[in-house]
């Protein structure tokens, strides 16, 4: 699986929700953790846990086996500094944002978009399966955002021949 690529799409997908909004929202998406801007609102990406399930599958016959794997990416939207902003603005703004971005992504499940309109291989589904809702974020030291984290759930399957010796 290439998770890299994985994580473009995330993107992708990220930036295009956001710009389906009414009115349409611009934000920066990028497919990594580390990552700070002065412009809001943006993205960041990690991968989180990945859990196998193994099982039988394909012609038994040649020892075909296929190999389930679900990966988890928290997507980490900030909307603004703790300390700017005026009384409840940011928490209006991610009431509209949330239920928006886990819509858009259910919707989604191939993980398509505009930019990337086929579906990736050995992918069968991605959903968000959690959001934090608003909450502040550290990001350093001294720096804190408003912001919400939502837990992507990617599953997969891919086919293995196994080798006997």
């Amino acid at each position: 699986m290439d998770i890299e690529a994985l994580m473009v799409r995330v993107a992708a997908l990220e930036t295009e929700a956001l710009a389906a909004m009414t009115p349409p929202l611009v934000a920066d998406a990028v497919p990594y953790f580390f990552h700070v801007q002065e412009a809001f609102p943006y993205w960041t990406n990690r991968l989180s846990t990945i859990a196998a399930e193994d099982g039988i599958g394909g012609d038994e016959d040649f020892g075909e086996e296929y190999e389930r794997y679900s990966y988890e990416v928290i997507m980490r939207l900030a909307v603004g500094h703790v300390t700017d902003g005026v009384r409840s603005e940011y928490e209006r703004t991610l009431g509209r944002i949330i239920p928006h971005v886990m819509a858009y992504f259910n919707a989604r499940e191939l993980l398509q978009s505009v930019a990337y309109p086929t579906a990736p291989d050995n992918v069968m589904r991605a959903r968000i399966i959690a959001c934090t809702g608003v909450e502040v974020l550290p990001i350093s030291e001294h720096t804190q955002v408003i912001g919400a984290e939502f837990t992507l759930r990617i599953e997969t399957v891919e086919y293995q021949d196994q080798a006997y010796t």
